[in-house]
């Protein structure tokens, strides 16, 4: 859980401009990544396919939950890419 975007290298600044603009509220957002550390590598902890989806499932349904804007896996591995994808999460092509 954060509340700013510092050492992600991923710069979503006009994302939390524009959420504030129309009155809505950016942070704070759920993060999985490693800190200021633009490398690729596994987010989700799974053993399989089907575990990985199932954790995609309940991260989906924290996030609705606790009532976060958003949720961001920076620079997932391969396996957790195709799982985010599958759930219709919003990939991100380049830096």
């Amino acid at each position: 859980l954060k509340s700013h975007s510092r050492g992600e290298y991923v710069f979503d600044y006009a994302w939390a401009d524009a959420f504030e603009r129309h009155g809505l509220r950016y942070y704070p957002k759920l993060l999985a990544a490693v800190p200021f550390t633009p490398v690729s590598g596994p987010r989700l902890l799974a053993a399989s396919d089907e575990d990985r989806d199932t954790l995609v499932r309940g991260l989906v349904a924290f996030a609705e939950e606790i009532q976060v804007s958003s949720l961001h896996l920076l620079f997932p591995a391969t396996a957790d890419l195709r799982a985010l994808r599958e759930a219709g999460f919003m990939v991100r092509e380049s830096v």
